[in-house]
């Protein structure tokens, strides 16, 4: 469950920043609005004006300034590319336990149980994503 509320939460994230994206080149709401009309909130009218109105809450805008600012003030950077921490973790620790303790060099039974423990691991993934 942990894993598929991980999921949902970045992909939320992800279209809410993909729309503030969209949002920003316009001049105001009004504007935003009428012209700038995303396929997905083509016929909700209302859920466009309450987005409008979110991205000028001084709330949203102080948390973007703030953000800002803090990444202005990073001395380090990570070098683990572009994917986020939490999807270099393993999505189930239990595999990687298994691997640790169990298999061992040209012993094929457990190296087939690990292969294959992270294949089902794989397709689990694939379908949660789809």
């Amino acid at each position: 469950m942990k894993c598929i509320h991980d999921l949902c939460s970045s992909r939320f994230t992800q279209w809410k920043s993909d729309l503030h994206k969209h949002y920003e080149p316009y001049d105001g709401p009004e504007v935003a609005l009428e012209v700038g009309c995303l396929i997905e909130l083509l016929d909700r009218r209302d859920e466009k004006e309450w987005l409008c109105g979110h991205f000028q809450d001084e709330k949203y805008l102080k948390k973007v300034k703030a953000n800002s600012i803090n990444r202005l003030k990073k001395k380090l950077l990570h070098r683990s590319g572009s994917r986020r921490f939490s999807y270099r973790r393993s999505k189930f620790p239990e595999i990687d336990i298994f691997k640790e303790v169990y298999v061992r060099p040209r012993d094929e039974l457990t190296e087939n149980l690990h292969s294959t423990m992270v294949e089902k691991g794989q397709i689990v993934l694939e379908e949660v994503a789809s």
